[in-house]
């Protein structure tokens, strides 16, 4: 995948100063909205028509209204993933832009194209899922943030907005869920706590759509706002042995598996089939091929208990595991599960028989 940005160009400032000739092929001030910056981001029109930069920093604003403008950034698209064999796009800017643009866009694109559209509210980000292939997934990045952090929080806020965006987004399965990038405070800088950090990473990695990893999260990095954020990776060495860089390469093996034994697993859309103040589980995929992912917030003080878990999905009577800790359980005859939480720590729990072969646990 590549990032692109169809809103902006860069210049150095002041705005009242920048050279047009330099940029290509907009090369004029006629391709650009005149001069004004963002005060007001409730205002629509200020989002998609001002500059996103300073004075001193300015990002010159495309006018993307100009039938040329779209139709010389569509041809680019078209040249970029073609030339370049892009298998996808991250767009970025994407509300300061307006929504009829994206359509012809990504279309001329022809791969998937998830956009940033940096809100947290579902009401606003949802609608931009109609004209884009996926949105990233902020209004849950916010609630899962707020709900992994903090032992004290209950899963309400976490569990109503995704309720809400399955009935507002036209399609949670071509969503980027995320739970740390460029621009947002790293996870640790919250909490250094590794469960946690294990928490919020199998609900990244295990969620609808397609998971975004922002490199040095698997090392456990803890910048705080931009730009202590953006960490040099090779500084860490590149540490295999990392437990978040061992823990993401179990969640991606599970997910592959899960792919490769369903057809139907990336296109059926989660469920919340328990939760409470602390503890959360989805369902992902068809009954005798499903994930169950059982998340919690108390962190690595949390003392041992069980929660018994009502109708999670899985046939009566199968044996399935939990592949973080090998753990085995039989479905009760009414559909229900004991989960045995200990330390923490998440559990994913998949069909033991689907396990033969893989070398999980064993099998």
């Amino acid at each position: 995948m590549v990032d692109v940005v169809t809103n902006h160009f860069g210049a150095p400032g002041p705005a009242e100063s920048v050279d047009y000739t330099q940029f290509n092929p907009f090369n004029s001030p006629s391709y650009f909205h005149p001069i004004c910056f963002i005060n007001d981001y409730s205002n629509q029109t200020q989002v998609e028509v001002c500059d996103i930069g300073t004075d001193a920093y300015p990002l010159p604003d495309v006018n993307t209204t100009q039938a040329g403008v779209r139709t010389a950034w569509q041809n680019w698209i078209q040249y970029m993933v073609s030339t370049y064999s892009i298998d996808g796009i991250r767009i970025d800017s994407v509300k300061n832009v307006e929504k009829d643009f994206w359509q012809p866009f990504n279309k001329a694109a022809g791969v998937y194209a998830v956009g940033e559209v940096s809100d947290g509210n579902v009401d606003y980000v949802c609608p931009y899922t109609s004209v884009l292939d996926g949105v990233l997934d902020y209004p849950s990045y916010w609630q899962a943030t707020n709900f992994f952090s903090n032992p004290s929080a209950t899963s309400a806020n976490f569990v109503g907005e995704f309720n809400y965006m399955k009935q507002e987004c036209k399609d949670m399965t071509t969503l980027g869920p995320f739970s740390e990038n460029h621009d947002q405070a790293r996870f640790a800088s919250h909490t250094s706590d590794l469960v946690l950090a294990k928490n919020i990473m199998a609900w990244t990695l295990l969620a609808d759509g397609v998971p975004i990893l922002y490199q040095g999260q698997e090392q456990h990095l803890n910048g705080s706002a931009d730009p202590y954020d953006r960490e040099a990776i090779w500084l860490t060495g590149y540490n295999t042995s990392a437990p978040l860089y061992k823990f993401a390469t179990q969640m991606n093996a599970i997910r592959k598996l899960a792919i490769a034994k369903s057809s139907d697993y990336v296109t059926t859309p989660s469920t919340i089939v328990y939760s409470d103040d602390h503890n959360v589980a989805f369902r992902k995929g068809d009954s005798s091929y499903m994930i169950l992912n059982v998340l919690n917030n108390l962190g690595s003080s949390a003392q041992t208990y069980t929660v018994n878990l009502p109708n999670v999905g899985f046939p009566a009577g199968l044996t399935v595991v939990d592949v973080l800790s090998c753990r085995q359980v039989v479905v009760g005859s009414d559909g229900s599960l004991n989960a045995y939480f200990t330390g923490g720590l998440p559990m994913v729990y998949y069909p033991q028989y689907l396990l033969s072969g893989s070398g999980w646990c064993g099998y």
